[in-house]
């Protein structure tokens, strides 16, 4: 019978404090919302640079996605983390190289914001920053 009235005052004080702690999150969020979407998006942040630490833990290549924007180049991981950005893509590419060494990476030489003379130079840089170690450069890992 004892254990009937522990177990229940558990229940009873888990749903209450469970209720009081999303009364209290809702409560911040409409008292403050831009603290609310800084906090979304550090934890955005942090899931993205755990999927890349995890990818590479398990030797799966990381996808980088190449987009131009006011003559610079930025480079960004499949899961939107910021890689590096260069003027041209060797630079970008050896600021990939330092910052992330030993990673494996793929670009995608189908890049619908580049063109196709921007692309023929992306893989042009990958070959000469990382070498040819590829029979088809078509799909060469850096």
């Amino acid at each position: 019978m004892d254990i009937i009235i522990i177990l229940s005052a558990f229940v009873i004080g888990f749903a209450v404090g469970y209720w009081r702690g999303l009364h209290k999150l809702a409560e911040n969020m409409l008292n403050d919302p831009e603290k609310f979407a800084v906090l979304i998006r550090q934890i955005k942040k942090a899931r993205s640079e755990a999927q890349l630490d995890d990818d590479m833990a398990n030797g799966r290549e990381t996808v980088i996605d190449v987009e131009r924007e006011q003559g610079q180049y930025y480079a960004y991981a499949a899961t939107g983390e910021f890689l590096a950005q260069g003027q041209n893509f060797r630079d970008m590419f050896n600021t990939i190289k330092k910052r992330f060494p030993g990673r494996s990476f793929r670009i995608n030489k189908y890049n619908p914001k580049l063109t196709e003379e921007e692309t023929q130079k992306l893989i042009k840089s990958v070959f000469e920053t990382f070498g040819d170690n590829a029979e088809d450069q078509s799909n060469q890992k850096t």
